[in-house]
């Protein structure tokens, strides 16, 4: 006889608990070198800055599919968006391995541009020619080798 009540008693407690998590979460603010995960969407801190990170199916996000593009960097809207390479049809013969490292690549590279235009440097370098703050060949290597770096750093002690 009581059982039911205890039971409704245990769900409303439970629903006020997630509603109290979710508020503390959207109100949270991520400070630097940290990162906060709320549901599918990361936040982290870009120079002072907080970006979402968010994971879209390539089939449901329009920009992506017109451009074939596996992430992009939306500086107005502080959002960097990587493809969930799961899906067969944007990403052929992928196992499981190697999406993980080319979401980890792509995250980097997406990463690369949201500190270009958070340090200001985007927006000072349009040239007729093109910003060389938003080219490519340029994000991409600062993304690849900026592990190589960091470890090379860290051997020296010198961060």
């Amino acid at each position: 006889m009581g059982s039911p009540n205890i039971i409704k008693t245990m769900e409303e407690e439970i629903t006020r608990l997630q509603k109290e998590l979710d508020k503390a979460h959207s109100e949270r603010k991520v400070s630097q070198n940290e990162f906060l995960v709320c549901g599918n969407t990361m936040k982290i801190d870009i120079l002072g800055t907080e970006y979402r990170i968010e994971t879209h199916k390539v089939s449901e996000d329009s920009y992506m599919e017109e451009k074939g593009l596996a992430g992009y960097c939306e500086e107005e809207n502080k959002l960097i968006v990587v493809a969930d390479m799961s899906e067969e049809k944007y990403f052929v013969g992928m196992d499981e391995k190697a999406q993980e490292i080319y979401r980890k690549k792509t995250l980097r590279h997406e990463i690369m541009h949201a500190f270009l235009n958070e340090s200001g440097l985007s927006d000072s370098s349009n040239r007729f020619d093109g910003a060389w703050a938003k080219n490519e060949e340029m994000v991409d290597w600062l993304a690849i080798q900026t592990p190589k770096i960091y470890k090379t750093f860290q051997k020296l002690n010198i961060i």
